[in-house]
């Protein structure tokens, strides 16, 4: 069996080329599993993998790294349930030294039955125009730490959401990253198609395991002061309405006020993700740091959301904003309840938590 470990910062994209690539290889006769990795127990990416029938199992309360027993465990639970043979694993988006801390481990352990790991870095191709260009980024320097050594560590880099920048800027951020980073192989690569993964997975079929990064050091004392800086919420909502039409307009409304909100607040916005359930399918909604940068968010995403048809649904809603978490939680608290007046909906909040790692956590 292959595992093969993602990495990359906040909004990347990860989840999007995972599926993608699952799919292309499931069409191939492939069985495929996923392991999601977040903070916190209610995890958008769970239920997205869940919802298109993927066996998925999730590690929670921090990274790979630091919930390494749990981590191989899900990985035993998984062989024993489906006997995949491929598991991606998506590490939590602010986690960084992977390979020196975990690869080893995993390749030695008989139990797991592991021929290969492989680990790929997926960065979004605008905020990596910036770095590679000495453009600002929008980080502090202790966020801006992670970022920048998430893509030191990598040797496989996927500088994703390529379709969002045009030929030519595509051409130069190309010819650039490999100037500057020739020990790296560098893929451009837009994950909303399904075939546009497929020079990724082959790199990934053909990759030799890896075992560690010689010389690469992270400072711990910055990483985890940049970790700190970013409040994490995940919640889980139940909104309810006599007429189903309603629920839809409500849902619209309190995402376009929570974006409004954080742009008034002019914090800086790792990510925020979506995951509406329906009896069907669900659909999930992301919105990362360079569509706040661009305020490209603003027109596209009323289309996503299905029409609804039953009068109760749920949501579950992950954020990582550069805050207070206390402050962050006010922020969503009030605009849900501004909604509910304005609808006259009913919006419950059932289960959830709010945190900056490292200090206690907040739960409703």
């Amino acid at each position: 069996m292959d595992l093969h470990l993602i990495n990359g910062f906040l909004g990347s994209g990860k989840t999007t080329s995972i599926i993608a690539a699952a799919r292309s290889l499931i069409q191939k006769g492939k069985i495929i599993g996923i392991v999601t990795n977040d903070k916190g127990q209610f995890q958008v990416d769970t239920a997205f993998f869940q919802s298109s029938h993927i066996s998925t199992e999730q590690v929670t309360g921090g990274c790979f790294r630091c919930s390494f027993a749990e981590f191989e465990v899900k990985i035993v639970k998984l062989q024993g349930s489906t006997a995949p043979d491929i598991i991606f694993a998506e590490s939590v988006g602010s986690c960084v030294d992977l390979v020196n801390t975990i690869f080893s481990p995993i390749l030695q352990n008989k139990r797991l039955n592991i021929d290969k790991i492989t680990y790929s870095v997926i960065t979004d191709i605008r905020l990596f125009q910036r770095w590679i260009l000495d453009k600002p980024l929008p980080f502090s320097e202790h966020i801006n730490y992670l970022f920048i050594k998430q893509i030191e560590e990598s040797k496989l880099l996927i500088l994703n959401k390529s379709d969002l920048l045009s030929s030519d800027e595509q051409k130069e951020i190309l010819t650039i990253a490999k100037g500057q980073l020739p020990e790296k192989m560098i893929l451009l690569q837009n994950s909303l198609d399904q075939s546009g993964v497929q020079p990724w997975l082959d790199i990934l079929e053909n990759q030799r395991a890896l075992k560690n990064r010689p010389g690469f050091v992270v400072d711990y004392p910055t990483y985890k002061s940049g970790e700190k800086e970013m409040a994490w919420l995940d919640q889980k909502f139940t909104i309810e309405s006599r007429f189903p039409q309603e629920i839809k307009l409500a849902i619209i409304e309190l995402i376009k006020l929570l974006l409004d909100s954080l742009q008034k607040e002019r914090v800086f916005v790792g990510h925020i993700k979506l995951f509406i359930s329906y009896p069907e399918k669900g659909t999930k909604l992301s919105f990362s740091t360079a569509d706040f940068l661009e305020k490209s968010f603003s027109s596209h995403w009323h289309a996503l959301i299905p029409e609804v048809n039953i009068n109760s649904i749920s949501m579950l809603l992950n954020a990582r904003v550069a805050m207070n978490a206390k402050d962050f939680s006010e922020i969503v608290e009030k605009a849900v309840h501004q909604v509910a007046i304005l609808s006259q909906i009913h919006i419950r909040t059932d289960k959830g938590s709010s945190y900056n790692p490292g200090m206690s956590m907040n739960q409703p």
